[in-house]
């Protein structure tokens, strides 16, 4: 079974060395613009919120999320040996996020290849970021 989770940001320290490398590696997709010391100091300020995908004990992927007055933003996700349909889990998380906090839009920014995966559970490239309205 996979759960898609949110850290609380005390427990970001601890849980960082674990999620590290994932978040690393989707911050290097942005070319420097989102970089993972901010991410790791946004998420342990509440500025940002962590959140970590698991396969029952395992932790296999993680990523951050922003949330504004209009959007839960998507802006690092990662993770390794992610079995097929992992990323229902993942959009149901969000849309859980979205709804809990009265939201309607979720983007995530990265690149063409999430088209392929996400397109598919509604998300349309509108410029430079995939868009799902809920």
């Amino acid at each position: 079974m996979i759960i898609t989770a949110t850290i609380p940001a005390d427990d970001v320290p601890v849980m960082w060395p674990i999620v590290r490398r994932w978040i690393k590696d989707a911050c290097a997709w942005t070319l420097g613009v989102v970089k993972p010391a901010d991410i790791r100091s946004d998420c342990m300020a509440g500025r940002r919120h962590m959140f970590v995908i698991m396969m029952g004990e395992s932790i296999i992927g993680s990523g951050a999320l922003e949330i504004d007055q209009t959007s839960v933003h998507v802006v690092s996700l990662g993770g390794s040996r992610l079995p097929s349909g992992w990323e229902l889990h993942l959009l149901d998380y969000l849309v859980s996020v979205a709804l809990s906090c009265r939201l309607r839009t979720i983007t995530i920014k990265g690149r063409r290849g999430w088209d392929r995966k996400l397109r598919p559970l509604g998300f349309v490239r509108e410029g430079e970021l995939l868009v799902k309205r809920i």
